[in-house]
């Protein structure tokens, strides 16, 4: 559940209220939803006959700086590169849209959808975040998951440095989802399912600190493996496992191959994604292989 929270709201600066590094929430939409193990390797090279060499890099939406210091091998790929892909690409009129998005455009309370205990709970660990009432009771319920999971944040998290980085050296800088696509993933939720989530939300809300550092070691070992035991963390019942494994990782991973599938035919593309986009049965990893690319980790 955690990193299924995603790059764009790990970077929400100077909204009211204050969300510092609001980018996890699309960027985190990977960590927490169960997938398939696969080779251990953040980068994989992308071939095929007549094409030039594209790379697709599995990234973790954080700001630690262990994190941000970049491989010699990620680093020679991403300088070989011509084009950068990532996930969503962020401005000030994305953040904008991603505030907006996680606000009922209604008059609806979320004090209404929880109940009075459950708000009284969810209020008193939201507003540690200095985040305060008339806020927190105009946030749809997913919404208010994403922000009591979010890490706290002071940096910059890796996917915007890749992007700072492309935008630095001149090249190319492409989305391969748009905040509608990936956020309004969300909406499509029964309330339930919603407030199933916020529960588990709140229940590991103390335990967060010490679940990141184990997704970063686990990240930083190139653990594909550890780092799909960790995503196990959170959700309770198998079939909202599924719900949201199909949602939130598979119909995303097959959106973004098609938008990618143009620049890998051109060559020299680096498609930067959250790395459990990569592994599974419906991974892009497998999907890219499908349609006839030698996928092969780089050591």
């Amino acid at each position: 559940m955690l990193q299924n929270i995603s790059p764009v709201i790990s970077n929400l600066l100077h909204f009211q209220p204050k969300l510092k590094k609001l980018v996890l929430p699309t960027l985190l939409i990977a960590v927490f939803v169960p997938v398939q193990a696969v080779s251990d390797s953040l980068l994989w090279r992308i071939q095929k006959q007549d094409i030039a060499p594209s790379y697709l890099f599995g990234t973790i939406h954080l700001d630690d700086k262990r994190v941000l210091r970049l491989s010699k091998k990620v680093q020679r790929a991403f300088d070989y590169s011509t084009v950068i892909l990532t996930e969503v690409t962020l401005n000030l009129e994305v953040m904008q849209e991603i505030q907006n998005t996680f606000l009922r455009a209604n008059k609806t309370r979320l004090r209404d959808d929880l109940g009075k205990k459950r708000y009284a709970e969810l209020y008193k660990l939201l507003s540690q975040r200095k985040l305060v009432d008339a806020y927190i009771d105009r946030l749809k319920v997913w919404a208010a998951m994403m922000l009591l999971l979010m890490p706290d944040s002071s940096g910059v998290i890796l996917d915007v440095k890749l992007q700072q980085l492309a935008a630095t050296e001149g090249k190319q800088l492409q989305g391969l989802e748009t905040v509608a696509s990936q956020l309004g993933r969300f909406d499509k939720l029964p309330l339930q399912d919603q407030i199933q989530m916020l529960d588990e939300a709140m229940a590991i809300e103390p335990k967060l600190k010490e679940l990141y550092e184990e997704i970063t070691k686990a990240y930083l070992a190139e653990d594909l493996s550890k780092l799909y035991k960790l995503s196990q963390v959170g959700y309770g019942t198998n079939k909202l496992n599924d719900k949201l494994q199909a949602l939130l990782i598979d119909d995303r991973n097959r959106d973004m191959l098609q938008a990618a599938l143009p620049h890998i035919n051109n060559g020299n593309a680096f498609i930067a994604v959250g790395a459990l986009h990569l592994p599974g049965e419906q991974g892009l990893i497998k999907l890219m292989r499908q349609q006839g690319y030698q996928v092969e980790p780089v050591r």
